[in-house]
């Protein structure tokens, strides 16, 4: 069971990540969790939420090594999927 204060933030991801059909960068899915979360989380939060997603083994997470982004810290070239 999620944390009580990232469950909601939890959901917001997951239902997104669902929804995209696809892996979905790190720093993308924190914009796109941003604008869909009341109120938008910090980078910090959202990143506790999708790491305890992927320990609960709901969300996998694929880095991709070769990947030549600028993402801004502390987003790192990182892709989620969601585990149905």
């Amino acid at each position: 069971m999620a944390q009580p204060e990232t469950s909601g933030l939890s959901q917001v991801v997951l239902d997104f990540l669902r929804q995209a059909g696809e892996p979905v960068r790190e720093a993308i899915l924190y914009e796109r969790v941003a604008g869909l979360a009341k109120p938008p989380p910090s980078a910090e939060r959202f990143l506790a939420a999708v790491s305890h997603l992927v320990a609960e083994g709901r969300v996998r997470i694929d880095v991709e090594h070769e990947l030549e982004v600028d993402d801004p810290a502390p987003f790192e070239p990182r892709y989620y999927r969601h585990l149905d």
